[in-house]
């Protein structure tokens, strides 16, 4: 089953590298949040499958459609708190990272449909023709 922790490892969401925030970027109720959505997507994408969290068999696209909406969830909220000033001759620009994160988290989604659309086609064949595979389905 994956874990907030493992998460937080994949994504290296720890409060020590996270120097400016001096805390984590994602609560754990953001990433377990983000984990039930992806479960869901996967369950409602056809054909339909009852996966839990606990009994996802596929940890790795579970773990690239998470990271996928955690830094799709952080790109929204930059872009409604980016502010950018000047003041004694300094800019700074305030949470200008949207634009990365993103990208990022298109690129984490675009690895998480393809792995999807691939273990899709394994139940859909498995369905069909009743092979050994064991998606829990």
């Amino acid at each position: 089953m994956l874990t907030t922790s493992d998460m937080r490892k994949f994504l290296n969401d720890k409060k020590e590298l996270n120097v400016l925030l001096d805390a984590v970027q994602f609560s754990d109720d953001d990433i377990d949040s983000a984990i039930d959505f992806v479960v869901a997507d996967f369950n409602e994408t056809p054909p339909f499958t009852a996966l839990s969290r606990e009994s996802f068999p596929f940890i790795n696209t579970l773990k690239l459609g998470t990271a996928a909406q955690l830094l799709y969830s952080a790109a929204n909220l930059d872009v409604r708190n980016q502010l950018q000033y000047s003041a004694g001759g300094l800019t700074v620009n305030d949470d200008g990272k949207g634009p990365d994160f993103q990208a990022l988290a298109a690129r984490y989604d675009e690895m998480y449909e393809i792995k999807k659309r691939a273990q899709k086609n394994a139940v859909n064949l498995d369905n069909g023709w009743g092979s050994s595979s064991d998606v829990g389905v």
